[in-house]
């Protein structure tokens, strides 16, 4: 007998797990028969439900085309669990087990219908599956509904679980269960392991609003009450006994009644997505947590995920097997550090509740930055210009406006002054609209440090760090400021500062990383940081400079080479004339880098 896969995949497999080959339009018609218990459906609205409410001649005719290819489906001797008539699209119940049977109430013990119903957890109903548009309402009725089932079952089968096993495995329902609700009180006394008061329903009136009626036409999903947090699944050496921290960490948030914290098995998707920032978005989260456990430390970071931006992070030391000793201690420090930024940036989360299409906007700006690449950074100028054009008082998109300005100047080594004159309006007119956004000090400081105002530029970056002392671009920034200042030993213990808040840095970190080295004499490890960028495009120059003077002139030629090809018109001494350096020495240190490398 055919059974029918729902959870963490649509599959239709035969009796001994073979995968059975049937149309996909199919197994959503058969997913929605099943799950709402319906034995059939009139021919027009299975049309309209696979196709929606546009030309209905055109819906009748793609339906006519699906039954074909159902009918001709190749079942291995299977029987066929849709049937077809002139008026009728039928389902053989008879013929077909599928995964809500261990949904069905039993005779058995709660325990039992548990353990059934367990097996779900993690794999969220039709997941990863298109539906269109018009079934989005269906679709998450039918997950609220298998939360509900879970959620009653787990607290009959809580009271009668004694085995250490059993109970990790109620808990960690329970805390899957606490992204659908998050204040429910009976869920966070199975999480703490405490003895159940009198179940009572998450919300009150829940079941009768899963029983409302479909409405493919009019679908409007309600967006979270809450503040969403993810917390991603541990890096480093020790992801076993950091897996369990995050863990004890989840359960202290779900206790906290100013946000909702997602499940774990979200939060791993999100991780290990190539495309972050995206499905960040699709699961309305708004601040995530990093964690990395080596031998002698923990490392935290906590972001806000509309403008991707560090607000809190912290390393502990940890000796040896301490955090196995200290896990409740570091899980209420990391807890209420968490719980102090959620309410320091309600301001934020208010404004990007009240703006969500200025801040994705914003986000799609950023993410050209993410390349040193010309031709991305006139695309960020371009979205950023777009967001202000709809929302002028929009502080973080002034913001980035002015990044793009001065690393043109920087990339195109031009000396155009009417760049960086561009880079410092924008930036002021950030910190006019917001005067304690961080961002906006950074690129007024970098603007300044481009136009030769060195101590400014340190200034304005002092007062970044100040108001954001965990925002690790801005301490990048001192440290490239640094570096101009020639004062690169300083500047290298703030790049590394920058680099351990955010290990996933972008190439600029690296960049001035490579100046602070070169400065220092140090330039194989120069070199070496720039080994470290993705995209060297933009420090060709630094990078021949660097290899000549380690003696390496044929790999020095072949990177100026490749300089010059992305800028012919390139002038050694109209360059050196512009770029800010304080010391001489320094200055001429560049030159005769520059010289030996044939610029």
């Amino acid at each position: 007998m055919p059974h029918l896969s729902l959870f963490g995949k649509l599959e239709l497999s035969a009796g001994d797990g073979r995968p059975l080959g049937f149309p996909q339009k199919g197994l959503l018609l058969l997913a929605y028969l099943v799950s709402e218990q319906k034995p059939q459906i009139r021919r027009p609205d299975a049309a309209r439900l696979l196709w929606g409410n546009g030309d209905p001649r055109t819906a009748q005719s793609s339906l006519r085309k699906t039954v074909e290819r159902i009918r001709q489906a190749d079942l291995g001797g299977e029987r066929n669990p849709l049937v077809f008539d002139a008026e009728h699209v039928r389902l053989d119940a008879a013929g077909l087990t599928s995964d809500f049977d261990s949904f069905r109430p039993g005779e058995d013990m709660p325990l039992h219908g548990f353990f059934r119903m367990e097996a779900f957890v993690g794999h969220p109903f039709l997941d990863g599956v298109e539906v269109p548009a018009w079934l989005t309402e269906w679709l998450e009725r039918q997950r609220r509904l298998f939360a509900l089932q879970l959620r009653d079952c787990l607290l009959d089968a809580w009271p009668g679980m004694t085995d250490p096993a059993q109970r990790h495995l109620a808990k960690h329902a329970a805390l899957t269960l606490t992204e659908t609700f998050p204040n429910d009180e009976q869920l966070l006394v199975v999480l703490n392991g405490n003895r159940l008061l009198a179940p009572v329903p998450a919300i009150p009136a829940a079941r009768e609003a899963e029983s409302a009626p479909l409405r493919p036409d009019a679908v409007q999903l309600p967006s979270a009450p809450l503040p969403r947090l993810a917390l991603m699944p541990p890096r480093g050496t020790r992801t076993d006994i950091a897996g369990a921290l995050i863990e004890d960490i989840t359960i202290e948030l779900c206790a906290l009644r100013h946000v909702a914290v997602v499940a774990p098995y979200t939060a791993e998707r999100i991780k290990n997505d190539p495309d972050k920032a995206s499905l960040l978005a699709a699961h309305s989260i708004s601040y995530w947590v990093d964690t990395s456990l080596t031998d002698n430390s923990l490392f935290a970071q906590m972001v806000f995920a509309p403008t991707d931006s560090v607000i809190w992070a912290e390393r502990f030391a940890i000796g040896g097997d301490a955090v196995l000793h200290e896990r409740k201690t570091i899980t209420r420090l990391i807890t209420g550090a968490i719980s102090d930024q959620l309410k320091h940036s309600e301001r934020s989360f208010d404004d990007f509740k009240a703006h969500p299409d200025a801040y994705r906007g914003y986000l799609a700006g950023s993410r050209h930055l993410n390349k040193l690449a010309l031709p991305d950074v006139r695309r960020a100028r371009t979205a950023f210009r777009k967001t202000l054009n709809a929302h002028t008082q929009f502080a973080p998109a002034a913001s980035g406006l002015a990044r793009t300005y001065w690393m043109e100047w920087l990339m195109t080594a031009r000396g155009d002054a009417a760049l960086l004159g561009n880079a410092r309006k924008a930036a002021m007119q950030a910190i006019a609209h917001d005067p304690n956004l961080a961002s906006g000090y950074r690129e007024l400081g970098l603007a300044e440090l481009y136009l030769g105002n060195v101590e400014e530029s340190l200034a304005a970056l002092e007062r970044s760090v100040g108001l954001s002392p965990h925002y690790a671009d801005a301490i990048a920034s001192q440290a490239d400021s640094l570096v101009h200042a020639s004062r690169p030993e300083e500047s290298l213990v703030k790049i590394k500062r920058a680099i351990e808040l955010n290990p996933l840095c972008p190439d600029d970190y690296y960049w001035a990383a490579a100046g602070a080295s070169y400065l220092s004499a140090d330039f194989q490890n120069a070199v070496d940081y720039i080994g470290k960028m993705s995209d060297q495009s933009s420090v060709h120059r630094l990078l021949a400079a660097s290899l000549a003077m380690t003696g390496n002139s044929r790999k020095a030629r072949l990177h100026r080479k490749k300089a010059l090809e992305l800028n012919p018109q390139f002038d050694l001494e109209k360059w050196l004339a512009v770029v800010p350096i304080k010391d001489q020495a320094h200055r001429e240190l560049y030159r005769e880098g520059l010289l030996k490398a044939g610029f």
